[in-house]
């Protein structure tokens, strides 16, 4: 069976059970899976950091848990800047790409990137679905991710020639990451006719997805940075064609906390 049709399978399996938790729960209930989630993450981005042990994989795991309790009687709207400035400074870190490292600075500085990459993706998750109009924008922006995903996909394969950034991530292609946005701008145009935005926010919105569209791409060349180190494909092997959590959820861990911040400021989703 090939990648794709591997994909594709998977993607029929997950978007349907993504739509019911975002649809058809509680923001409670929805808190709690999208945690359990983070922590599928946080289990696999412990072997980028690199940690061999499982005890210490979970001991990881287990930090990542304690975080996620604290931060909710933080205000959500500081830990999603703390998020954009992180992914800011990430920026400069891709752009400085080093990669040779120690196994000692490996440890310390991707476990303490971990904190700060999964911790404001879950925030603004449910910094949205808190919104009155919260879950229709929260699945808005996955299908905008789920879009430039599919794009870049589909375009890289069919008409990819100029590599992206070869250092970071030699199959992806500037040719996909047009596509990708092309798909994006399909899916922002039937979100704004959907969700009925009005036509003094159409702008701002426009702004909003093109901005959070390249923090997905440093989202995702960014854990392809870190696998790169590590010299592995994938963080996982949980999803037959995607990888593990972390490769799915790569685009969002610094999409996230962008797209949320700007609704949140904009009041688009009240």
């Amino acid at each position: 069976m090939n990648t794709f049709i591997k994909r594709s399978i998977t993607v029929l399996i997950l978007v349907p059970i993504v739509i019911w938790l975002i649809l058809g729960t509680s923001v409670a209930v929805f808190q709690l899976i999208s945690a359990l989630f983070c922590l599928g993450a946080a289990w696999e981005w412990a072997i980028l950091m690199p940690i061999k042990s499982n005890f210490n994989r979970f001991f990881y795991v287990i930090l990542m848990l304690a975080a996620l309790s604290i931060v909710q009687f933080i205000p959500f709207i500081y830990l999603l800047w703390i998020g954009v400035l992180w992914w800011a400074v990430a920026i400069f870190i891709l752009w400085h790409y080093i990669k040779t490292q120690t196994q000692r600075q490996l440890f310390l500085t991707n476990g303490i990137m971990g904190f700060l990459a999964i911790i404001p993706c879950w925030v603004g998750l449910n910094s949205l679905r808190s919104e009155p109009r919260g879950a229709a924008f929260l699945l808005f922006f996955l299908i905008l991710l789920w879009a430039i995903d599919t794009g870049a996909y589909l375009c890289g394969i069919k008409f990819g020639k100029r590599k992206l950034a070869p250092q970071l991530s030699p199959g992806k292609t500037i040719e996909g990451a047009i596509g990708g946005f092309i798909f994006m701008f399909i899916v922002l145009i039937l979100g704004i006719w959907i969700l009925h935005i009005p036509p003094s926010s159409w702008l701002v919105l426009f702004i909003i997805t093109v901005i959070m569209g390249i923090f997905a791409i440093i989202g995702d060349l960014f854990e392809s940075m870190l696998k790169r180190k590590r010299n592995v494909k994938e963080s996982g092997k949980i999803m037959p064609g995607h990888g593990g959590v972390l490769d799915r959820m790569d685009s969002a861990l610094a999409a996230a906390p962008v797209f949320a911040l700007a609704i949140l400021l904009t009041g688009l989703a009240n």
